[in-house]
């Protein structure tokens, strides 16, 4: 049977395969203030002003529609809402820049929040890259802030979940590339602000709402 999800998390240097197959996701460490977990033509004019002001591409559109679907449906259910995600133009031209590139892994001295994903699926776009994020949910005890899989302890197993409901986290921009050479073709990246994961450990995230 086919595999589905390659997962890849980096500490610092650190990389963590979840499994061998079509998509996978990389997050990164952001200091000690926190850890993050072709231009295709959708993601080239991601650059436009903010949500409420300019209308968006459909790549734009679709990564809001899915993050902001992820922050409502977060459990345990916050006391109050999280608050919807706003586009940024300056973090989506950040992140097409970035994935532009076909990296294997995070640009270094980010001083974003930065997720990554990465499929064999030239037709994976932002809905495929934001469940595979938020799937590492089942990864993360919400009361401990431990990220535990298969009984391994590391937080990487659930940093690009926690990043996507972070509270504090409000505006994103994202980018996208579909003809990388090599296994994953398709690459996506999205920067945060303000990037979550404040104060992770090794082993732990601290709640993020």
């Amino acid at each position: 049977m086919r595999s589905r999800i390659v997962l890849v998390a980096l500490l610092s240097v650190l990389v963590a395969t979840v499994a061998s197959a079509s998509e996978g996701a990389h997050s990164k460490p952001r200091g000690r203030r926190g850890r993050h977990a072709t231009t295709n033509a959708a993601a080239a004019d991601a650059g436009a002003p903010t949500s409420a002001t300019t209308e968006l591409s459909g790549f734009a559109r679709d990564m809001l529609a899915a993050h902001d679907a992820a922050r409502a449906a977060v459990s345990p259910a916050p006391r109050t809402p999280l608050p919807a995600m706003t586009w940024d133009p300056s973090l989506a031209t950040l992140a097409q820049a970035w994935a532009d590139r076909c990296p294997n892994g995070h640009r270094p001295n980010n001083a974003h929040g930065e997720n990554m994903y990465f499929s064999s699926e030239a037709t994976a776009g932002a809905r495929e890259a934001v469940t595979a994020w938020v799937s590492e949910a089942a990864h993360y005890d919400y009361a401990s802030g431990r990220c535990v899989r298969d009984g391994e302890a590391n937080w990487a197993y659930c940093g690009h979940h926690t990043q996507v409901v972070w509270r504090d986290t409000t505006r994103v921009g994202c980018g996208i590339r579909t003809d990388c050479r090599g296994r994953f073709p398709t690459v996506v990246v999205c920067n945060y602000e303000v990037g979550g994961n404040v104060n992770a450990t090794d082993t732990t995230i601290p709640r993020p709402y």
